[in-house]
């Protein structure tokens, strides 16, 4: 017995995508789904790197320190990032994961190698898949995060990421 949920099925919604292969625009996507998200920020620091600073590969430190910066600059949020900037570092395994089997990156580095000394660099078709995007409001969105690694560029040790981490971003200024 199955039971009637708003006059149909509890499953009739499944069903119905099941039966019709739904396709949305990536920027619909981009709002709802953040792994689509986080993976297109990261590839767009790559991208960003290489046209404007001729940067090809970037270790994991740059690639934290540009997410982070990007999320200081582009979200209300004042207070320190330490927890974020973990939590982002937890996870970035798998993010490289992601864009190296679409073939958007390569991750250069020996199998023994520590994670810290991997480099990572943006492939042909990871700049392709960028360029060809004939969207207004992704290519926004990309000027804007390449405006910010233009005016936050990175640093080994950077005080205004020490006070950004740890004291929190109550200005923009340096």
């Amino acid at each position: 017995m199955t039971k009637k949920m708003y006059g149909g099925e509890v499953n009739a919604l499944e069903k119905q995508t099941e039966n019709n292969n739904y396709q949305s625009p990536f920027e619909i996507e981009l709002l709802f789904d953040n792994k689509k998200l986080e993976l297109f920020q990261y590839l767009v620091i790559m991208y960003s790197c290489l046209k404007d600073n001729r940067k090809r590969k970037l270790s994991i430190e740059q690639l934290l320190y540009f997410y982070t910066i990007i999320f200081s600059e582009t979200d209300e949020t004042k207070t320190p990032l330490i927890f974020k900037y973990n939590k982002d570092k937890s996870k970035i395994n798998e993010v490289l994961i992601a864009l190296s089997s679409i073939k958007f990156i390569d991750v250069n580095g020996k199998v023994n190698s520590p994670i810290s000394n991997l480099k990572i660099s943006i492939t042909k078709q990871g700049i392709e898949f960028l360029e060809e995007m004939n969207s207004l409001v992704l290519d926004e969105y990309i000027s804007l995060i390449r405006n910010i690694i233009q005016k936050r560029p990175y640093e080994k040790n950077s005080i205004y990421f020490k006070n950004l981490l740890y004291e929190g971003n109550y200005s923009n200024e340096n």
